[in-house]
């Protein structure tokens, strides 16, 4: 593994970041604030706050639609809300069952998913913003984080307790597989061309490798490397598939790792300051970005790609 680089500066957003989204151009970059009931929108030529949208509930996690005119952001109150883009205003709120979690959208738009500790995972229409079927998922516990496959044709959603990811047919809303995973599983990244789905395991301080043809783990990394405190949560595949960063929810080594996907070893750590605690991460679709949502000390911190150091100023 490279030496850790160093932070150089990162962005004050707001209370609590959680989730984190790009869109498709890479202009705005969405960041949901648990305990500040905020989602801020942030410009990326620029990594200034544009806006901030009241959205209550406490939010945790945001997605944004491919055509770019909405973000779906979860929040602990029971609803996903849907934020116009165009102006930055929450036009409907959906209630869903139990407490949302992550959320994804499916590749054409249509339909966004939402993992909840109900124990199930509602489908909300994107046209008419409400739950049109609800998948269950048998033996689950406490959904968390979930990907769609690039083509759409699956769902993969990680089990907080039940350290399982189960994998759902979207043509028949039902679960068709279920892989056993580390310990605590958390983030879920599916690669561009959908070979392989990546799992951060909070306990297990590792990484499960998926093999999407065979639904087997087929690699795991372990994140032992790196001395200090290691809790493995966000995790986000760059859009050429050669890079998986994940973010290492730790006071005591706060810091994002660098997987090369070739051959599933960790190949750098970007270090972040103390009590940073970052949780999410999202990469632009340049893949020159990460965007790091830090939980602990209220900031995005932005890392460039190419050199692996934080690069962004107020």
């Amino acid at each position: 593994m490279a030496p850790a680089t160093p932070c150089l500066s990162s962005l004050p957003v707001g209370g609590g970041p959680r989730g984190v989204a790009v869109t498709p151009d890479g202009s705005r970059v969405y960041v949901a604030n648990s305990t500040g009931n905020t989602v801020v929108v942030i410009d990326a030529a620029t990594n200034t706050v544009a806006a901030t949208v009241p959205v209550g509930g406490g939010p945790r996690g945001a997605a944004v639609t491919p055509d770019g005119s909405h973000v779906y952001v979860t929040a602990s109150n029971g609803t996903v809300a849907a934020i116009d883009t165009a102006t930055n205003t929450v036009t409907a709120a959906t209630t869903v069952a139990g407490i949302p979690r992550g959320v994804a959208v499916s590749p054409d738009g249509s339909r966004v998913y939402v993992a909840h500790h109900g124990g199930t995972a509602p489908v909300v229409d994107t046209a008419t913003n409400t739950v049109t079927t609800t998948v269950a998922l048998p033996g689950v516990g406490h959904p968390f984080g979930l990907a769609v496959s690039p083509d759409g044709s699956r769902v993969y959603i990680a089990d907080l307790v039940g350290d399982t990811m189960s994998v759902v047919d979207t043509a028949s809303n039902t679960v068709t597989a279920t892989v056993v995973v580390g310990s605590t599983p958390e983030g879920v990244a599916v690669t561009p061309d959908g070979s392989r789905v990546y799992v951060t395991n909070l306990y297990s301080q590792s990484v499960s490798v998926i093999d999407t043809a065979t639904n087997t783990v087929v690699a795991t990394v372990r994140l032992v490397k790196a001395p200090g405190l290691l809790n493995p949560y966000g995790v986000a595949v760059s859009p050429d598939g050669s890079r998986a960063y994940v973010a290492n929810l730790s006071a005591a080594r706060s810091g994002v790792f660098v997987i090369d996907t070739a051959t599933n070893t960790i190949i750098a750590l970007v270090d972040l300051p103390q009590f940073s605690v970052p949780c999410c991460v999202a990469v632009t679709p340049d893949g020159l970005r990460v965007y790091v949502a830090n939980l602990g000390n209220h900031t995005v911190s932005v890392i460039e790609t190419v050199t692996n150091t934080v690069t962004a100023t107020v």
